[in-house]
């Protein structure tokens, strides 16, 4: 449910769509078109952060089993030059690029 359009001035958007879904669309003329699409939208966008919130979830993890790599290689062969401390700013979601982003599931496994 859009809950943002009761405080939020409106905007308008204009969508462009095939002329056979147009033709579908204005068969069903019981369905408020401008009324679900705000819906559907806001859902799509609850959808992306969860799958990037699990995405940064899969990073923190795999930066846990780096940092367990890294103490059993120092251990063993005594001081690495790594400094984990830049790691995180240079990963960190306000720098990298969508495609960056979505480049981690490469990595990771799919959403």
């Amino acid at each position: 449910m859009c809950t943002h359009s009761k405080v939020s001035p409106l905007t308008l958007v204009t969508i462009r769509v095939p002329e056979w879904l147009n033709r579908e669309m204005r068969k069903l003329k019981s369905v408020n078109w401008s009324a679900l699409l705000p819906d559907a939208i806001q859902a799509r966008i609850e959808l992306e952060r969860l799958a990037t919130m699990r995405d940064w979830e899969r990073v923190r993890e795999a930066r846990m089993r780096a940092d367990a790599v890294y103490k059993e290689m120092a251990g063993k062969y005594g001081y690495i030059d790594f400094n984990r401390a830049s790691a995180p700013t240079l990963y960190s979601p306000n720098r990298m690029s969508t495609e960056a982003l979505s480049s981690f599931s490469q990595f990771f496994g799919p959403r």
